[in-house]
């Protein structure tokens, strides 16, 4: 029983996409898993779960008292032990009782084995409830000049905060904008940031299209690395593999 929120220090770094392999991955493994939304008026996870025209109620609904959480789940399609809690698209995270959701998650801990929080892109007013109710906190980003920036942010609040139970996941790699200057190579990445890495994730467009289309996890080898991913959260050690054989081997 777990609680993990997935952060970014700025927008586009992908943190809603790996979530969302991420809690099909676990699923797949066995796992009851519950993946809550708050990106309050911007969600997207019921997109890349394949759940966008499913959801009836949201978070807000249930913390407010207006529905209980059994109605306002959505059950994955894909995975029988899966579910969303979306988040309302009309409000911004301001609305958001942070007692009640810190009550909330205590108690339906007891009902999952991971429950996996999307929490708002940025150091927002959702960053800190998001975190508050964390057992651990999975920090996405790009490897470029605004992610690194990002990530610095992130690590600043962690700091600030006196929080040390954060892992990272690369994202969106590729061999053409290391080479090319644009991306810093994951082999740097450990001297900068003083937290492990758990997956790196090559940039494939085959992989948002495969999320656009319901599929959380894509075929082939690129499953791997979620497959990979999933299997150190859940505390086994597994040796990384090369993930430059898995990215696009074209870029237009």
């Amino acid at each position: 029983m777990e609680v993990i929120t997935f952060l970014s220090g700025k927008g586009g770094q992908g943190k809603t996409a790996v979530l969302a392999s991420v809690a099909a991955g676990l699923a797949g493994a066995g796992k009851r898993v519950l993946a809550i939304d708050l990106c309050y008026g911007s969600r997207q996870l019921d997109i890349f779960m394949g759940l966008e025209n499913m959801v009836l109620y949201n978070i807000d609904d249930v913390l407010s008292g207006k529905n209980d959480l059994a109605s306002a789940l959505v059950k994955s399609r894909a995975y029988e032990n899966l579910y969303l809690l979306s988040a309302p698209f009309t409000k911004d995270i301001t609305f958001l009782d942070r007692e009640r959701f810190a009550g909330s998650i205590s108690a339906w801990k007891m009902q999952y084995d991971y429950i996996l929080i999307d929490c708002p892109s940025g150091i927002s007013a959702g960053f800190e409830v998001s975190c508050a109710a964390a057992d651990r906190i999975c920090s996405v980003f790009v490897p470029d000049a605004a992610g690194i920036r990002g990530m610095d942010k992130v690590i600043g609040c962690m700091e600030k905060t006196k929080r040390d139970n954060m892992f990272m996941v690369i994202n969106m790699i590729h061999p053409y904008y290391i080479k090319a200057g644009g991306q810093l190579s994951d082999e740097k990445v450990p001297d900068m940031f003083p937290y492990p890495v758990y997956a790196v994730i090559p940039f494939d467009p085959a992989y948002s299209v495969s999320l656009l289309e319901g599929r959380m996890i894509p075929g082939g080898g690129f499953a791997l690395l979620f497959h990979d991913l999933c299997r150190r959260i859940t505390g086994e050690e597994v040796p990384f593999k090369k993930w430059e054989k898995y990215a696009a081997k074209k870029l237009k």
